[in-house]
């Protein structure tokens, strides 16, 4: 359980939070109209074949920190401490603590070398890294949205200024 008001701090996110995870991989989703969620359905078969290949897999799962901020997800290798990559917060269309694996994290964004929909998910030491994780890149969208409003507002206020000069 998260302590109370836990989601309601956006500044920790402006900065960006940092999540210590492994690496589980990633695969193709279908797209689905805009007017369409890829809820629970879609993110929980994509986190399934992602566990499932992971587990067949066999290899040691890669340990990277995810970076959370209002511009996007920054996802590096800590072995390497290369990033891997830097999706924007506009690309990210649904972000999950799964049902069926309650440790695991898992998004789903638009990749933007070749435009398909592709979900990432994560191994969380706990449940509630999971949940947080979830949390933050909610709060995430929410200050994102708030910097687009805010801009689309000077945008506004700039035009009528301009107009009353004119």
């Amino acid at each position: 359980e998260l302590p109370e008001g836990w989601g309601e701090n956006k500044e920790p996110v402006a900065d960006g939070v940092t999540f210590y995870l492994k690496y589980l991989g990633s695969t193709l989703v279908e797209e689905i109209p805009e007017d369409e969620s890829y809820g629970d359905t879609i993110s929980l078969k994509a986190v399934q074949r992602i566990v499932n290949h992971a587990k067949t897999a066999g290899k040691k799962l890669k340990k990277v920190s995810l970076t959370v901020r209002h511009k996007g997800i920054l996802m590096t290798d800590l072995t390497t401490e290369q990033i891997d990559f830097d999706i924007s917060i506009y690309r990210i269309s649904f972000c999950t603590a799964d049902k069926n694996h309650d440790k695991v994290f898992a998004f789903i964004a638009r990749n933007t070398t070749n435009e398909t929909m592709e979900c990432h998910a994560y191994l969380c030491a706990k449940s509630k890294i999971a949940q947080a994780v979830t949390l933050t890149v909610s709060q995430a969208f929410s200050l994102a949205q708030d910097h687009w409003e805010e801009a689309k507002g000077r945008k506004l206020q700039s035009e009528k200024e301009y107009m009353h000069k004119v």
